[in-house]
């Protein structure tokens, strides 16, 4: 039913500095490239039959700047960032269990992320991060029979602002191993028009294990709770479904276990 190709010279560039023995700063420049995939492309957005040649890859331009130490305190790094994306694939609308996709003119996503890693004591760790995202479009898309204006600014759906992450965990180098951790999730838009969210939640997680090494052999055993507190929340949303059918239930409390046998050899090793 047609052909399309696609070719782009992405450009990259950046710069270290090692301010101190312990402290390092960098900054950086790239050029992105995104190709819309055959699932984007399935459904023409006018809702006839065919694929959507129409859809255009997007192209995007991120600077980023950072920092990283190393010290006594544990491992810190630190970035801001700031990408400008044309022609940006976003979804267009969901009905049916078919979804169609379009190019948003410009989108703007700026944020920072930040983590914290250190050894407690003995096996004991911790492990953080936080990340703010704002995610905005960047110009108007104007209105069609079917769809309203979307003005420049409005949040893009399906991203949430603010995420973050604190976890616990013993892990010597063999014997009983154990972790605790809990994640947050801001609100998430669940439309063009910002008309509702998926509201924001915290849930916990819990994992045991034991590690037996002998030799060339390394047996792990483990076992893991999820959603620890039996919270009832929207693991994901269906953006810009037509029914209003926006939200998806993650799973209530739930739990796994597993056993992986590794042999190592003289070129690695076979599971």
């Amino acid at each position: 039913s047609g052909s399309t190709d696609y070719q782009k010279l992405l450009p990259t560039v950046a710069l270290g500095w090692d301010i101190l023995p312990e402290l390092y700063t960098y900054a950086s420049y790239g050029k992105g490239f995104e190709t819309p995939t055959f699932t984007e492309m399935a459904y023409l957005t006018v809702g006839t039959s065919g694929i959507n040649f129409n859809l255009k890859p997007a192209t995007s331009d991120t600077v980023e700047l950072g920092l990283k130490s190393q010290n006594t305190l544990g491992l810190f790094t630190f970035a801001v960032f700031h990408t400008e994306t044309k022609n940006d694939i976003v979804p267009d609308d969901a009905n049916g269990g078919r979804s169609t996709f379009r190019n948003a003119e410009k989108t703007l996503r700026e944020g920072l992320e930040l983590s914290w890693q250190k050894q407690l004591w003995q096996a004991l760790n911790i492990r953080t991060s936080y990340s703010y995202l704002d995610a905005t479009f960047d110009a108007d898309i104007p209105a069609t029979t079917t769809k309203p204006l979307i003005q420049k600014g409005t949040y893009i759906p399906g991203i949430a602002k603010n995420q973050a992450f604190v976890g616990l965990a013993w892990q010597p180098e063999q014997g009983f191993q154990a972790g605790l951790e809990a994640r947050y999730m801001d609100k998430i838009y669940v439309d063009d028009i910002n008309s509702d969210t998926a509201p924001s939640y915290t849930v916990v997680a819990a994992n045991v294990g034991y590690l037996w090494v002998n030799k060339d052999w390394k047996v792990n055993t483990y076992a893991r709770l999820d959603n620890l507190l039996d919270r009832n929340y929207v693991g994901s949303v269906i953006v810009n479904d037509s029914n209003n059918r926006f939200f998806e239930p993650a799973d209530r409390r739930n739990f796994n276990v597993g056993l992986s046998i590794k042999k190592y050899s003289n070129i690695g090793f076979v599971a």
